[in-house]
């Protein structure tokens, strides 16, 4: 995604990780570890991505804050290296 389309699709602090979420995807192997759901309205979600490693617990993760504005529309909220603990799994 190129600058246009983060600022478009997500809030400034979650627009402003772009470069290092960026850098760090080109060097690791991802591995999509959960996604937890937000009790309320509008709907909101946490999606966890952890670098992959084989056998062993990753320690390296991004937390993504997700929220639907629209039926074709996810809007990312923020993005953070700690889980919100809020979050319902």
């Amino acid at each position: 995604m190129n600058d246009q389309g983060a600022q478009k699709w997500s809030e400034p602090q979650a627009a402003s990780q772009r470069g290092a979420v960026n850098a760090w995807f080109k060097n690791e192997a991802m591995h999509f570890e959960s996604i937890s759901h937000f009790p309320g309205s509008p709907p909101k979600w946490q999606i966890v991505i952890s670098r992959f490693v084989f056998h062993q617990e990753s320690t390296k993760k991004w937390f993504f804050l997700m929220t639907e504005a629209g039926a074709k529309q996810m809007h990312m909220l923020g993005l953070e290296r700690t889980p919100n603990l809020a979050a319902a799994p």
